[in-house]
């Protein structure tokens, strides 16, 4: 019961890590934003169903979510690293602490327990 309560936290805290992520996009002159108000809405609704599934258990959603957090960072150094503004130091920041996350024994476990269980017979 205390395992799945700390990784609720932990999921509690990745979708906070998103929604700031969303506010840093929103600021003005901000590197990472959003092209409209429907890549908002996308992408809020994308944010909430990664979350979704990754409290399932899905191996899938946690891969797509590193995958997500870790490239993220990666083209933010690409772009060029010596002209990063506030915004994306805040970007890389939260990045890093989503992909920190991702990669805890509790959420780690938990995607193995569901990735590893046989299907249950008809």
């Amino acid at each position: 019961m205390s395992s799945r309560l700390s990784v609720r936290r932990i999921l509690f805290v990745y979708a906070g890590l998103w929604a700031l992520l969303d506010l840093v996009a929103l600021l003005p002159d901000s590197n990472p934003s959003f092209s409209s108000n429907w890549g908002v809405v996308a992408s809020v609704f994308i944010q909430c169903l990664l979350v979704w599934r990754l409290s399932l258990g899905s191996a899938v959603a946690w891969g797509l979510g590193l995958f997500m957090a870790v490239g993220s960072v990666v083209s933010v150094a690409l772009i060029d690293a010596t002209t990063i503004g506030v915004s994306g130091s805040l970007f890389t920041v939260v990045c890093l602490a989503q992909a920190g996350l991702l990669l805890t024994p509790a959420v780690r476990r938990l995607v193995r327990s569901h990735h590893q269980a046989p299907p249950a017979a008809a």
